[in-house]
């Protein structure tokens, strides 16, 4: 006579790092140095377990026989064995996240536009660091004239010191025809809180130094000293949706608006001074664990252009992501 037993495996909800973060995830499988999770935002991590605090919460089997089998014995589930993958990866605590996302739109007839957007990104979370690559081009063009025709790169890294403090160094790279910037590079360092660090959201504000190089079409090239603000936030409703938001404003004075000896170089700007906004915002729907559809929304806003017509830009755009 056979006897059945089902059995049900709870893993540990909570995963205390050294530096007090807390993750929550599903236990994939565990040796002896590390353990791999699966986050509902950040995917697979692998967690070495000298950077765990302590032992994390036990793991607990329920064994429950049916009624057909009451002499049925309770035995404890073990773990799977660890995949290779596992003991591969036992120094790192995350993999790269990559994403691309891809938006084309066209319309025909009485009129003719077409906008192709494309953008890629990476990122890497090991031990207190955190490192992020993105890179766009943007691309309109109605009624054969190009309306938009932009170029963007840009490079963080993020350092945590505690739980809330941490500092940051963030270099952007920038091309725009329609505005006839042929080169925008900016050196931002600064240093940043996190407001809210919690489960589902995060929030982080900061201040810091930008020092900016600018080629623009016409104008001599300028060197300035700008001071930032900045800030970023993220929410996760549920495993499939999310929001993600992220704000910067660089203000300068006339005076750093000069060249070396003094000349002033963008010819036609405001006198008193000038600033930048930039603020854009995402509301990702995951489709499976690595397809997703894209509505992101940005402005930008840059006082120091000469013409006032150019100086303004939002944009509202969708896309296919795919991530690995």
């Amino acid at each position: 006579m056979l006897c059945f037993a089902a059995v049900s495996l709870r893993a540990a909800d909570v995963w205390i790092l050294a530096n007090g973060d807390r993750l929550t995830g599903r236990l994939i499988a565990e040796t002896e140095a590390a353990v791999e999770i699966e986050h509902p935002q950040l995917g697979r991590l692998v967690l070495e377990r000298a950077k765990l605090q302590g032992a994390v919460t036990e793991r607990t089997a329920v064994v429950t026989a049916p009624a057909s089998s009451p002499t049925a014995d309770a035995t404890v589930a073990t773990p799977a064995a660890p995949t290779n993958a596992v003991a591969e990866a036992a120094g790192t605590r995350l993999r790269w996240k990559r994403q691309l996302e891809l938006g084309y739109a066209m319309q025909d007839g009485a009129k003719s536009k077409q906008d192709l957007s494309f953008r890629g990104q990476v990122e890497l979370r090991r031990g207190p660091d955190n490192y992020r690559g993105t890179a766009r081009m943007l691309r309109s063009e109605a009624q054969g004239v190009i309306t938009l025709d932009r170029h963007e790169a840009d490079f963080r890294w993020r350092r945590d010191f505690s739980k809330r403090l941490f500092a940051q160094a963030l270099t952007t790279y920038a091309a725009d025809d329609v505005r006839r910037i042929d080169l925008s590079l900016e050196q931002q360092l600064g240093g940043g809180y996190r407001l809210v660090d919690g489960e589902r959201q995060t929030m982080n504000v900061g201040l810091g130094a930008v020092v900016q190089r600018l080629a623009r079409e016409g104008y001599e090239d300028q060197t300035a000293l700008l001071g930032s603000f900045f800030q970023d936030y993220a929410f996760a409703l549920n495993d499939r949706l999310k929001i993600a938001q992220e704000a910067s404003v660089f203000v300068a004075d006339s005076a750093s608006l000069a060249a070396r000896g003094g000349r002033t170089v963008v010819t036609g700007a405001p006198a008193e001074g000038n600033y930048r906004l930039k603020f854009n915002t995402t509301l990702q729907s995951k489709m499976t664990d690595q397809v997703s559809l894209n509505l992101r929304y940005e402005y930008d806003y840059d006082r120091s252009l000469p013409d006032p017509d150019l100086r303004a830009d939002s944009r509202l755009t969708t896309s296919l992501g795919y991530a690995w």
